[in-house]
């Protein structure tokens, strides 16, 4: 058996754990050790803290990511610019040389801690106080580690600069004979449900909007009811307290810098909407194309009208599904089904607020329409029947509220 072998039998061995290695130092060789060691320690911990602290800065500056500690809080119109990006990471790399040099530090009080406890304890002892010492560290360092890996994993989808994923599939599907253009192609691509933000902003309207809440906010009328209408010369004029007055002013800055950050935005991204805008109404005046969604997942489909009209005459004209009637029967219906529901109102089966949603007021028929299914060879149409505003309507509403109970009861 060699002598190294033998050494780490012996330190195993050795009654000196996590859980006594303060009173076992203090009993064998008196409280300055016990010190000693802990100061160790401690220097320990602060070094592996500050080291992984280093790597995720360096990651941070290698991905152009933004820790909180330098999110200044700058002017919107220069928050995006290169100066300010490049202030940013100026105070990365600053923070970057501060934990450098105290990383120094710490590794000699740290290298001068240990001589001291060397010259105090044995080798078998002092191997015993190293391997304490990198479990106390790695158990914390483990804790860290995932912490900061958090940060970097919040920081990377916060962050404006993440590299986009890069889909390969187009979400538009064309099968019509009308070429897209770029334009209508990028309008597209934000779906069907996009809004675009206006291209102006009302400047009178939102200030009057403002005075007005701000009024109704301190309970104050005029003498004037709706009908009425004040002389143009007429100024109308509170008397306000200085609070109020504060208040005033300070609700006047922050309307003065919504409206200048809002036209800043307007006048930024004018051009691009404005094309997108042009875009989508040039496909809105093609009379000779569908666009709709897909029937299954999310998507945007272009018909040639000509095509779609020819699939749902198919679906239409199937008499095994549909009849053609020669009248409308909604108003019959619709009647049939306000007495029936009158009658259980006057019996109390069903309350005022029931009564008032099942009750069909200016009922139309069901709409048909169709969603082409691209996942098969000649995209056949799904027929769809809306039944938003029939008789009936609101009659299902009333019974899925009355009946929600059941969904969420366990017996069900």
């Amino acid at each position: 058996m060699t002598a190294a072998v033998q050494k780490l039998i012996f330190i195993r061995l050795l009654a000196l754990n996590r859980n006594n290695v303060q009173s076992y130092l203090r009993r064998h060789y008196g409280p300055d050790l016990c010190v000693y060691f802990r100061d160790y320690v401690s220097l320990q911990l602060k070094r592996r803290k500050t080291e992984l602290a280093l790597i995720f800065l360096k990651t941070c500056m290698r991905r152009k990511l933004k820790p909180t500690f330098i999110r200044i809080k700058l002017p919107s119109h220069i928050q995006d610019s290169h100066e300010a990006i490049n202030l940013k990471q100026i105070l990365l790399k600053i923070e970057i040389k501060y934990k450098r040099r105290l990383l120094s530090r710490v590794h000699h009080l740290s290298k001068n801690v240990l001589s001291h406890i060397e010259t105090s304890v044995s080798p078998a002892v002092l191997a015993k106080l190293q391997v304490i010492k990198c479990s106390v560290v790695n158990d914390k360092a483990t804790l860290w580690r995932r912490k900061l890996v958090k940060k970097l994993l919040k920081l990377n989808l916060n962050s404006d600069n993440r590299i986009p994923i890069q889909n390969s599939i187009s979400p538009i599907m064309n099968y019509s004979k009308r070429i897209l253009s770029n334009d209508e192609q990028k309008a597209l691509l934000n779906g069907l449900t996009h809004v675009y933000p206006p291209t102006s902003l009302n400047r009178m309207d939102l200030i009057t909007n403002v005075e007005y809440f701000y009024t109704k906010l301190l309970g104050f009328k005029t003498e004037y009811r709706d009908y009425e209408h004040k002389d143009h010369d007429e100024i109308i004029s509170y008397k306000l307290t200085p609070a109020q007055i504060s208040g005033a002013m300070r609700l006047r800055q922050m309307t003065n810098r919504f409206i200048h950050n809002t036209q800043y935005e307007l006048y930024r991204n004018r051009s691009a909407h404005n094309n997108y805008k042009e875009a989508l109404n040039s496909l809105s005046a093609d009379k000779s194309i569908i666009i709709c969604k897909p029937d299954k997942g999310k998507g945007i489909v272009i018909l040639d009208k000509s095509e779609y009209i020819e699939k749902m005459n198919a679906i239409v004209n199937d008499t095994a599904t549909f009849k053609q009637i020669t009248d409308d029967p909604t108003m019959n219906k619709e009647d049939k089904l306000v007495r029936f529901l009158l009658k259980l109102h006057e019996r109390g089966f069903i309350s005022d607020t029931e009564y008032k949603l099942a009750r069909p007021v200016g009922s139309r028929f069901a709409r048909l329409y169709g969603l082409p299914k691209v996942h098969k060879p000649n995209r056949p149409i799904r027929p769809i029947l809306s039944s938003i505003k029939t008789f009936n309507y609101g009659l299902g509403l009333m019974l899925a509220k009355r009946l929600a109970h059941l969904r969420s009861s366990a017996s069900m």
